[in-house]
């Protein structure tokens, strides 16, 4: 915690210094602890954060013993943290702490965050990540729209990737044209599953395995047939020797 405590330090704090009551990186670093353990909402984060005031103070540095009120959790949030910011900070300390992602598999996979779902609703926040299964490190993820699908979100995020030498992979929604074209222009390569809501490609795919069955009364010679050049036919409707024999 103390190594993202510096890299959230490096955050541009776009708050009036007059407004500056707590330490960014520690509001950042309060915030993160409490998200972690569960809480989503400001109310949760801020009650959770009162609680602990003391542990966190002594664990952040901070020149305030109190805990911050709900509106300065609400600014941060909404106003001064920036997504793109924060996404960069994590994909820097993930990479100087678990080594270089040297994993040639990068799998997309969309999940819904548990206790998102409001009342009445059917869908909450739905998030689709880029992650590495082999080292289990999240290289980017991004925020699904209510009305969107993972297919629009996917170009996207993968823009934000390094691609060169890297294989992409998901389910059988990201078996498209345009994902795969976008994937081979960044310098990597895919792996689709393809299942029969694309009848057409799947029979394609199948049709490429199938042995070729040759006709029953045909056979096909094992090697390719010898043809024997032609022989220079002779200007005398007899041969050379007659030929001869006229002169």
């Amino acid at each position: 915690m103390g190594k993202l405590f510096e890299m959230f330090q490096h955050i541009p704090d776009t708050r009036h210094a007059k407004g500056k009551q707590y330490p960014l990186a520690f509001l950042l670093s309060a915030i993160l602890l409490a998200r972690l353990s569960g809480e989503h909402t400001p109310t949760g984060i801020t009650e959770w954060i009162r609680l602990r005031r003391r542990q966190l103070v002594n664990a952040l540095p901070t020149t305030r013993y109190t805990a911050p009120s709900l509106t300065t959790i609400r600014r941060v949030l909404d106003e001064v943290m920036s997504v793109e910011e924060l996404h960069r900070v994590f994909r820097q300390f993930l990479h100087q702490t678990y080594g270089g992602q040297r994993s040639v598999l990068i799998t997309l996979d969309g999940k819904s965050l548990r206790g998102t779902i409001a009342s009445g609703e059917t869908r909450g926040v739905h998030l689709l990540a880029a992650y590495l299964p082999d080292e289990g490190i999240v290289l980017a993820q991004i925020e699904v729209d209510n009305k969107e699908n993972e297919i629009k979100a996917a170009p996207k995020l993968l823009q934000q990737l390094d691609l060169r030498q890297r294989v992409v992979s998901g389910d059988a929604m990201f078996a498209q044209r345009q994902l795969s074209v976008q994937i081979m222009a960044q310098g990597g390569d895919y792996l689709w599953f393809v299942k029969k809501n694309q009848s057409r490609l799947l029979g394609d795919i199948e049709q490429f395995f199938v042995p070729p069955r040759n006709k029953e009364g045909l056979a096909y010679a094992a090697t390719a047939p010898r043809h024997r050049p032609l022989r220079r036919q002779s200007p005398w409707p007899f041969g050379a020797e007659n030929a001869h024999r006229d002169a």
